[in-house]
C-alpha cells in the first residue's frame, strides 16, 4: 500500500535538504519524486551499511539521531506500521521528540520534518499536530488484517492507541477481539489490568 497523497504533497511542497525513507517505500518515492527529491534508499541499490543503519534509525536504536545528522537527513517519510503490524519503534520516538515535527498523514505514510530555523516558515504552514497519529495508526492497523497481518497484532496496536487517546472502552473492545482469534494469558492480564482501570503506559508515549 502507497500514498499518491503523501507524494502529491511532497511534490506540491518540497522539503529542502536530504530524506530519510522507510527502505518498503523507497521505490514508489523514487517513482513520485525523482529527480526532485533523493530517496534514503530503495530495493535496487541495496548497501549493507546503509541498510543497517536504515535499521538501526528505524529501529530507533542507540545512535539513531547521529545517523540522521551525518547523513544532513531534513525529512522524514516513513510508514507507521512494518509488515507485520507492529509500530515502528521510529513513529513514537519521532512523535515524542520536539525537535521533529509532523507535516503529513494519512494513515498510510508520515512525514516528519526537522524542527529548525531554516525550516520554520515550512513548519509555520504545514504543520500538523502530533495528536492524529493514534487515530492514523488505528485506521492502518484495521486496513491491515485484510493484508494478512495477524489480527492479534493490530488489534492489540488498536487498543494501545486507543489508551494513548484517553478511549478506555474501546481498548478494552479491542482486547477483546483479539481474544477471540487467540486465548494468550498476555492478553487477559492486559484486559484485566484495563478493565480495572490500572495502568501502564502502552507502547507509543505521548504526543502533543
Amino acid at each position: 500500500k502507497f500514498s499518491f497523497g503523501a507524494a502529491e504533497f511532497l511534490r506540491k511542497n518540497p522539503v529542502k535538504g536530504n530524506m530519510f525513507n522507510f527502505f518498503d517505500i523507497g521505490g514508489f518515492l523514487d517513482w513520485q519524486l525523482y529527480p526532485a527529491a533523493l530517496t534514503f534508499l530503495d530495493g535496487r541499490t541495496y548497501n549493507q551499511k546503509v541498510f543497517l543503519e536504515h535499521q538501526q534509525v528505524t529501529g530507533a536504536m542507540p545512535g539513531w539521531e547521529e545517523i540522521l545528522r551525518r547523513y544532513g537527513v531534513t525529512y522524514i517519510v516513513t510508514k507507521a506500521m512494518d509488515s507485520s503490524g507492529m509500530v515502528l519503534p521510529l513513529v513514537p520516538a519521532l512523535a515524542n521528540d520536539p525537535k521533529w515535527s509532523l507535516v503529513y498523514a494519512d494513515g498510510l505514510f508520515l512525514v516528519f520534518v526537522r524542527n529548525a530555523p531554516e525550516n520554520a516558515e515550512y513548519l509555520r504552514r504545514h504543520e500538523v499536530p502530533k495528536r492524529v497519529l493514534p487515530q492514523h495508526i488505528i485506521r492502518e492497523a484495521y486496513h491491515y488484517m485484510y493484508l494478512g497481518v495477524s489480527p492479534i497484532v493490530a488489534y492489540q496496536t488498536m487498543s494501545n492507541m486507543y489508551e494513548m487517546l484517553g478511549n478506555r472502552q474501546a481498548a478494552i473492545g479491542s482486547l477483546r477481539k483479539a481474544l477471540e482469534f487467540a486465548n494468550e494469558p498476555f492478553l487477559r492480564g492486559r484486559l484485566m489490568q484495563l478493565e480495572q482501570g490500572g495502568g501502564g503506559s502502552p507502547h507509543g508515549g505521548e504526543t502533543r
